[in-house]
């Protein structure tokens, strides 16, 4: 059986974000979608970009 769970978050929410995905990213199931669209190397690539520009 396959689940399928949801999570929207508006760029004030980044650091949320980066929690569940400090959770959840590692599984080979997870994908990254923008506009309900995925997103090529966002796992890879862009997600990293997005927390490096969280740091202090």
């Amino acid at each position: 059986m396959n689940l399928r769970h949801r999570a929207r978050f508006y760029p004030t929410q980044a650091l949320r974000m980066r929690d569940l995905f400090e959770v959840i990213g590692g599984q080979p199931s997870c994908e990254v979608l923008i506009d309900d669209r995925p997103v090529p190397y966002a796992r890879d690539m862009w997600l990293p970009m997005l927390w490096f520009l969280l740091l202090p």
